[in-house]
């Protein structure tokens, strides 16, 4: 399709997700100018590098022929392609838009033959396999979430965590993170923030425990964290509606722990077991701080939070739930051998009633066929006899 402009174009030096966005290799936006009247500015349009597929290719110039691009025409002009009262009229003089010298022209469609944004947006997420193919996704959001306005659920947003973690593509995540503006994708649920934590911490533990890939997903987490805090990652409610969790996401103990987890790993592994520098026990503290003595993960919050449409509901899935709980207790045990006694008894308190939850899990019949969980409590804790 066409080039590219180097992400350092835009990302800001000073922020906290500057160096992820360069490593991550966000594509920079291209800038186009269009007119379909001369009163019309050059303003940036959204379009998407060529990728590994053609079938790919297809359902990005879908979405932008159908979706993005009219988003660009004014309201008067948009409103006139979707009115059926105007179909003879545009036939013989359709709207224009200018595009590098190339002049657009845009007839009257049938809106209830638009294509479902959700279900276009992820037949496009589906086909993308490499890297390169990846680097559309901020691109994508941007034009169909932002320029065109048109919504996705918020179970979407891990559901893309998702689905970049198991092609290596991470990185692209944090990119549309750094430009949440820009893209719309917010660290603004539960699910979306601990799917992230989870697939960070999975690269450090497939590592080895690598000294190096392990505190690089520390910082990484402590990033993710850190923007918590920002309010336009803060959850937006509908009037009247009750936020159900004990915490915000920043203070959450779910999402803390995955901090504990890295830093205790790297002194065990890495540091003969001392705590250099106290960073295991400054986390530790404030772990056993915010998590009641004697309460497992699913005690965390209310009741009602964990219920069938309710944002913690995913934890609900006993393979979900292995996968999301299987780190948080290797962080409560391993940290447990690396801080003084009296604190590594109160990590204990957190951890027992934890471990009899992932033991449940485990043997939840709903639990077969295996999936993700299991392969996560394996690789942490090794192979269990059937």
């Amino acid at each position: 399709m066409s080039g590219r402009v180097s992400s350092s174009a835009f990302a800001a030096r000073n922020s906290p997700w500057g160096a992820v966005t360069r490593a991550a290799g966000l594509p920079g936006l291209q800038r186009r100018c269009f007119s379909s009247s001369p009163s019309h500015q050059a303003v940036h349009v959204v379009s998407f590098s060529e990728t590994s597929s053609r079938e790919l290719d297809d359902v990005l110039s879908t979405i932008r022929q159908k979706i993005i691009l009219p988003s660009y025409l004014r309201m008067e002009q948009r409103n006139k392609l979707y009115d059926h009262k105007y179909e003879k009229k545009l036939q013989a003089d359709p709207v224009t838009m200018e595009i590098d010298e190339n002049v657009l022209k845009f007839y009257y469609t049938n809106i209830y033959e638009l294509p479902n944004t959700r279900e276009v947006v992820f037949q496009a997420i589906d086909k993308m396999k490499t890297t390169e193919d990846w680097e559309n996704l901020p691109r994508l959001l941007e034009g169909v979430c932002v320029h065109a306005g048109r919504k996705l659920r918020f179970y979407d947003y891990p559901k893309m965590v998702r689905k970049a973690g198991m092609h290596g593509c991470i990185g692209i995540i944090f990119a549309c993170v750094r430009q949440a503006k820009r893209t719309g994708f917010k660290l603004s649920s539960s699910e979306t923030v601990n799917e992230l934590l989870v697939w960070v911490q999975k690269g450090a533990v497939e590592s080895g425990w690598d000294q190096t890939a392990t505190e690089s997903a520390l910082a990484w987490t402590d990033r993710v964290i850190e923007t918590l805090e920002d309010e336009k990652h803060q959850p937006k409610r509908r009037r009247g509606e009750k936020d159900l969790k004990a915490y915000p996401l920043f203070r959450d103990p779910q999402v803390l722990a995955a901090r504990l987890h890295l830093a205790a790993a790297l002194a065990a592994k890495h540091h003969g077991g001392e705590d250099v520098g106290g960073r295991v026990a400054k986390y530790a503290k404030e772990l056993v701080s915010l998590w009641p003595e004697g309460n497992g993960l699913m005690e965390l919050h209310s009741p009602e939070a964990y219920e069938e449409r309710k944002e913690l509901r995913y934890l609900q899935n006993p393979n979900e739930f292995l996968w999301y709980a299987a780190p948080i207790l290797s962080g409560l045990k391993t940290a447990a051998q690396v801080v003084e006694p009296v604190l590594a008894e109160q990590l204990r308190q957190r951890s027992t009633p934890l471990e009899k939850e992932v033991e449940a899990a485990w043997a939840d019949e709903k639990r077969i066929p295996a999936g993700r969980g299991e392969d996560m409590y394996i690789k942490l804790f090794g192979a269990r006899d059937a």
